[in-house]
């Protein structure tokens, strides 16, 4: 009688790991692509919050503030002035997503009530694309800040 010890065959190790190579190759291509879409996500985010934030200064301080793009470069200004930011970063270099909009630089002002002045007819995108994810954040209306409702 011969005793066989538990435990598994070359083959059949070989067998498993070519297995879970393929399904990993498989599988990673889509994993790359989710990451991407969560890199624009949290670049969208950022700057929703940046256009968020020019509102509420306006509201607080009781005087007028902007949101600024200049380039890939976002912020919050309380002179309208590109180049004297309250608060900023570059959403280029830190999530790897470009912000793009109609004009370059994109200002848009709110009143010390929260509101664009005169209103806005329509809708104001701020664009965030990485390769093939694309995303937007809109001002809309009088000052409502959407991410949702943009459409590309």
């Amino acid at each position: 009688m011969r005793h066989r010890t538990p435990g598994f065959t070359v083959i059949e190790l070989l067998t498993v790991i070519v297995i879970m190579g393929i399904v990993a190759t498989m599988a990673f291509p889509r994993l790359v692509q989710e990451g991407t879409k969560l890199t624009v996500r949290s670049a969208t985010q950022e700057v929703a919050a940046y256009v968020a934030q020019a509102r509420a200064t306006a509201i607080a301080t009781g005087r007028p503030a902007w949101f600024v793009r200049d380039g890939n470069v976002v912020g919050v200004s309380t002179t309208g002035d590109t180049t004297s930011f309250v608060q900023s970063t570059d959403i280029q270099s830190k999530h790897g997503v470009t912000v793009s909009a109609s004009a370059n630089p994109i200002t848009i002002e709110f009143d010390p009530r929260g509101l664009i002045p005169g209103g806005v007819g329509g809708v104001l995108p701020i664009v965030l694309t990485k390769q093939d994810a694309r995303d937007s954040v809109c001002v809309i209306g009088m000052g409502r800040i959407s991410i949702k409702e943009c459409s590309l």
